[in-house]
């Protein structure tokens, strides 16, 4: 094991470089977290503040200042736990007596051409904190936690000269695709990146609707009326070089969402050890690899 002030050296050193890369650290943050809800709250009022002063005034005036916040970091909390992080973060939330979504994170724009989108994505925060203490019954922490909007988005414990490595879902992108994204983002992502690429998909009782719709059968609950998913279900395509990708989708509530993407290199174009070496120094060690060493797979969970 470690000890104190070599794992607190090691501790400050990753802060500092993220700090240089406009993340927002500040020692002793830790005491702002919301163990209660597993928010840090301070961020996600502050971002609803400055990108949308419209919201907050209007909950301000339904139920002060103190009030409001309560109220805010309630639902978020209520929509995380519903909707999951990814999902919340891409599409926003609504709250009775707001006539609009409440936005809680804005991903990169496809262009510069709408300046409120460009100046909601600048004020994004990202924010490494120490020695987080999560839990209610106890002080246990832990070490580096990363924050995307007031949401814990990733954690690091650290061991003697090792760090564990969990990777951001949202951050995650390949040739422009990100996991997450709409069919249309997609699209418009191989398109800019050079590959021309078809459609499958049929989704029938594999849609959200369908899910949705056998769960309660299931469960012998009244049936919801939910409109049927549309969109595809997987695109692959193909560049001037001959290298392959595939995009998957999972239904949504909202509509089909990138969840997996596969690229296949042609192996008589590609420089396949510089092009390995390179793609690890980006995306970290695989979380899975074949015997064969030419598969390598980056998840949030292996299966």
């Amino acid at each position: 094991m470690p000890k104190l002030h070599e794992e607190a050296t090691m501790e400050g050193e990753i802060c500092g470089t993220l700090q240089t890369k406009g993340w927002l650290y500040d020692y002793g943050a830790d005491i702002d977290y919301d163990r209660q809800r597993a928010l840090y709250a301070p961020d996600l009022i502050a971002w609803v503040q400055q990108t949308q002063p419209e919201v907050w005034e209007t909950l301000e005036k339904r139920h002060g200042e103190d009030g409001t916040k309560d109220k805010l970091l309630d639902r978020v909390r209520k929509v995380l736990d519903e909707k999951g992080t990814l999902a919340t973060l891409r599409s926003g939330m609504e709250m009775v007596g707001i006539r609009r979504t409440i936005r809680l994170a804005q991903f990169k724009p496809a262009s510069g051409l709408n300046p409120e989108i460009t100046n909601r994505y600048s004020a994004n925060r990202l924010r490494v904190v120490q020695q987080v203490r999560y839990r209610l019954d106890s002080e246990h922490s832990i070490d580096l936690v990363l924050f995307a909007l007031a949401t814990p988005a990733a954690a690091q414990t650290l061991a003697e000269g090792v760090s564990v490595d969990r990777h951001d879902g949202a951050a995650f992108d390949l040739v422009g695709l990100r996991l997450g994204m709409t069919a249309d983002e997609a699209r418009a992502a191989l398109m800019k990146s050079g590959f021309s690429f078809s459609e499958r998909g049929s989704w029938g009782h594999r849609g959200y609707d369908g899910l949705v719709r056998s769960e309660a059968n299931r469960l012998r609950q009244p049936v919801p009326e939910l409109l049927p998913t549309i969109g595809p279900e997987e695109i692959s395509g193909e560049d001037a070089a001959g290298n392959r990708i595939i995009v998957r989708f999972t239904a949504m509530r909202d509509g089909p969402m990138v969840s997996e993407v596969v690229l296949r290199f042609n192996r008589n174009t590609a420089q396949i050890e510089t092009l390995r070496e390179d793609i690890f120094a980006r995306y970290g060690e695989p979380s899975a690899a074949n015997a064969y060493g030419d598969d390598y797979r980056w998840c949030l969970y292996l299966r």
